[in-house]
């Protein structure tokens, strides 16, 4: 189907990285056509993810960023039962 990073289950929720649910956009514009142009040649374009969640049965899908920030967060925050520590 497609790549996908794997993480463990969350509150019985499986998050599932898919890191083409990002947007390409110009890493600096112009408002002029013809500068924008060069600038797009010359610094590039920038990945920036979706800040959307898709949840399908028991798996969530967002990008690798988000999943990450997830299970940062709950490991900070507590154990993977939402305990406190």
């Amino acid at each position: 189907m497609f790549d996908e990073y794997n993480y463990n289950s969350i509150f019985g929720y499986q998050v599932i990285g898919v890191p083409y649910m990002a947007d390409k956009v110009q890493a600096r514009t112009h408002k002029k056509k013809r500068i924008n142009k060069k600038w797009r040649k010359r610094y590039g374009m920038k990945e920036v993810p979706w800040k959307q969640m898709y949840v399908f049965e028991d798996k969530i899908y967002c990008h690798p960023k988000w999943a990450e920030k997830i299970k940062a967060e709950i490991y900070i925050n507590g154990d993977m039962h939402g305990r406190k520590n």
